[in-house]
């Protein structure tokens, strides 16, 4: 096990739904402290800015690198939501 793994927390299907205030279709995890979620097909950035109870913009802030418009998401990444 390396250390990421090491100070990676998975949730459950139950921690997830609560968390997303619905079916999550990603994954969600959170590691130091910080949520990360990895966009699943379909998945837009306004709904999973919805799904964890903030903004696109803050999303968008969390994630200067990967993010540079408010549609420029891909399935796959994973990206810090809190």
């Amino acid at each position: 096990m390396n250390q990421k793994e090491e100070n990676m927390i998975m949730l459950n299907d139950e921690e997830i739904t609560k968390a997303s205030g619905g079916a999550a279709r990603g994954q969600e995890w959170q590691q130091l402290g910080m949520t990360y979620y990895r966009i699943a097909r379909g998945d837009t950035l306004s709904d999973i800015a919805r799904r964890f109870h903030t903004s696109s913009e803050a999303i968008k802030a969390l994630n200067p690198i990967l993010i540079n418009t408010l549609d420029g998401i891909r399935e796959g990444w994973e990206i810090r939501v809190l």
